[in-house]
C-alpha cells in the first residue's frame, strides 16, 4: 500500500535511521536503529482497546456487518486540544536525550502523513479502526516484506471496525485515551510500512532483522498470534 504519503514516510524514517551516512544504503546501520528500538511498546491505552479483539475462538470475518451509528461515533477519536498528551513527544521520550527532538519531529511528520492516507483510503478522520488496521498492515508488510494493495487494506479496516465495535468498553473509554491510542497506532504503522518500503529498494540485513522483530512484537500485541500465521488478501485478514 505505497501511496505518495507512504513514500514520504519512508524517506522521513530513513533520514533519521541513517543520519550521519553519506547516502541511503551506503553504510551499515548504527547499532541501535533509532526508530526500531524494542522499548517502543503499545501503551496501556492501546492494549486495552485491542485486548481480545482477535482470538482463535473469535476470528475476524470478511463481510461482517457494519457497526451502527452509535458504534461508529464511538470509534472516532476527538480532535487534539492543548490539554491532550503529545503522542509524538511521548514516543520520543524513550530515546536517548540527544535523539529525542529528531525522533519527535519524525513521529509528528508520520502522523501528518497518515492523515493523507486516511483521505486516500476514504477512512473517517481519526478513526480508531483505521489506525489499528494501519498498524496491522504495517506489521504484515514489514514482516513478510510485501506491499498490500489499497483494497486489501480497506478490507482489513472493515474487519477491524466490526471487531472494535463489539468491544464492550469502547463507548465509555475516555476521549483523550482514544486519541492517544489512535495516534500511537497510526504512527507506528506508518513507521513499519515506510521502513519496509525503503528496504525493498535499499536492502540492509541488519535493519531488516530489527524491522521483522518489531513487526512481530506489534502483531502479537494486536492480534494475540504469530504474524507468520496472518494472511491478508482482498477478502481481508485471516489466521492460518
Amino acid at each position: 500500500m505505497k501511496s505518495a504519503p507512504m513514500k514520504a514516510a519512508a524517506y522521513l524514517t530513513c533520514v533519521l535511521l541513517l543520519q550521519g551516512s553519506a547516502a541511503i544504503g551506503q553504510v551499515p546501520m548504527p547499532p541501535s536503529a533509532l526508530l526500531l528500538q524494542s522499548q517502543i511498546q503499545l501503551n496501556a491505552v492501546s492494549q486495552r482497546l485491542v485486548a481480545g479483539m482477535l482470538t482463535p475462538d473469535k476470528p475476524m470475518r470478511a463481510g461482517a456487518r457494519t457497526p451502527d451509528g452509535g458504534t461508529r461515533a464511538a470509534l472516532i477519536a476527538p480532535a487534539r486540544d492543548g490539554n491532550t498528551t503529545d503522542t509524538p513527544a511521548m514516543l520520543a521520550s524513550s530515546y536517548p536525550p540527544a535523539s529525542r527532538a529528531e525522533a519527535q519531529r519524525v513521529f509528528r511528520d508520520l502522523l501528518d502523513k497518515y492523515r493523507e492516507v486516511e483521505r486516500a483510503m476514504e477512512l473517517p478522520e481519526r478513526d480508531l479502526s483505521g489506525a489499528a488496521a494501519m498498524l496491522i498492515a504495517g506489521s504484515y508488510e514489514a514482516y513478510h516484506d510485501v506491499s498490500i494493495e489499497p483494497e486489501q487494506f480497506k478490507a482489513v479496516s472493515r474487519q477491524v471496525r466490526q471487531a472494535l465495535g463489539a468491544q464492550a468498553g469502547l463507548a465509555s473509554m475516555a476521549a483523550t485515551d482514544k486519541l492517544q491510542a489512535y495516534e500511537q497506532m497510526a504512527i507506528l504503522g506508518m513507521l513499519l510500512s515506510g521502513v519496509q518500503d525503503e528496504l525493498s529498494r535499499h536492502p540492509n540485513p541488519s535493519l531488516s532483522a530489527s524491522l521483522k522483530q518489531a513487526a512481530a512484537g506489534y502483531a502479537r500485541q494486536l492480534l494475540n498470534t504469530d504474524i507468520g500465521r496472518v494472511r491478508i488478501t482482498h477478502n481481508g485478514m485471516s489466521i492460518q
